[in-house]
């Protein structure tokens, strides 16, 4: 198998529950299980907030999507048995690359990763997908957000035509602030408020260093690449093309999500990756 990316995130560390005085038990607090997810999400989008969706959730092979899939009671019968692809390739942009014969649920893992939405393909259209890929065609596709172009291998990645349906949205962060941009970057802020901002349309106004440093990264995925704008600055802004770790203390930085969530959801991870 050979995988390419970023290092993989450390498991979560979950903190044990409180424990109330005078011997009365261990209790476990869920404000929020009451509100529906389109509920939370409203709220949060009116407070100007940010949210994470997890790939993962929607993966039948953990138990808590087969129960939310079909119900408590039915969950443990349900079995999806596939196992990890043989082989497939992750970029530091988060291009994903794989073969032809790939299983349909593989296929489905990395068009939601790698176009950072959470809403699977319909069954149908993943079909005639397999089966173009199955017949050796050469031929360039979209579906659930995601560019595919099918030649020798597969390559995916995010369609950067979605900012016209509304994807690829600005996020404004105050200095300091983590959030996700796209459901595919992990962006912090240094000492200055960032504004994130997809590179189509800009990319000629880089500067001569940094538009070298796209020649690495494949043409169709420039566009959606995360521009990062940094409040008070003259210029075009920074691409997290250098890797987070060679960011100077206070300046914005950013990673991509694509290679851990795509190895949490072909089931490679034992724990799911966390920010």
């Amino acid at each position: 198998m050979r995988v390419e990316g970023s290092s993989v995130s450390s498991p979560r560390e979950w903190a044990p529950s409180p424990v109330w005085p005078e011997g009365r038990g261990i209790f476990v607090l869920r404000p929020l299980l009451s509100l529906t997810r389109a509920e939370i999400r409203d709220s949060l989008a009116r407070e100007g907030e940010t949210w994470f969706d997890d790939p993962a959730n929607l993966d039948l092979r953990y138990a808590r999507a087969r129960a939310r899939a079909q119900g408590a009671e039915a969950a443990p019968n349900v079995r999806i048995q596939c196992e990890p692809p043989r082989a497939f390739a992750v970029d530091a942009v988060g291009v994903i690359r794989l073969p032809r014969d790939i299983a349909p649920a593989h296929l489905a893992a990395a068009l939601l990763c790698a176009s950072g939405t959470e809403r699977p393909p319909r069954g149908e259209r993943l079909a005639r997908l397999v089966d173009r890929l199955r017949s050796g065609e050469t031929f360039t596709a979209t579906l659930a957000g995601a560019r595919i172009e099918a030649g020798e291998t597969v390559l995916i990645c995010r369609d950067a035509g979605e900012a016209e349906r509304g994807g690829l949205a600005r996020l404004d962060l105050s200095p300091r602030e983590v959030g996700v941009w796209d459901g595919r970057w992990e962006v912090i802020a240094g000492d200055a408020a960032v504004a994130v901002v997809p590179l189509k349309g800009r990319a000629s106004s880089l500067a001569i260093g940094r538009r070298g440093g796209l020649m690495g990264v494949a043409s169709v995925a420039r566009p959606s690449l995360p521009l990062l704008m940094r409040e008070g600055r003259d210029g075009p802004g920074e691409l997290p093309l250098d890797g987070p770790e060679l960011a100077a203390e206070g300046e914005e930085r950013a990673r991509s999500l694509v290679l851990d969530r795509f190895k949490a959801a072909v089931g490679l991870l034992d724990q799911e990756s966390v920010t």
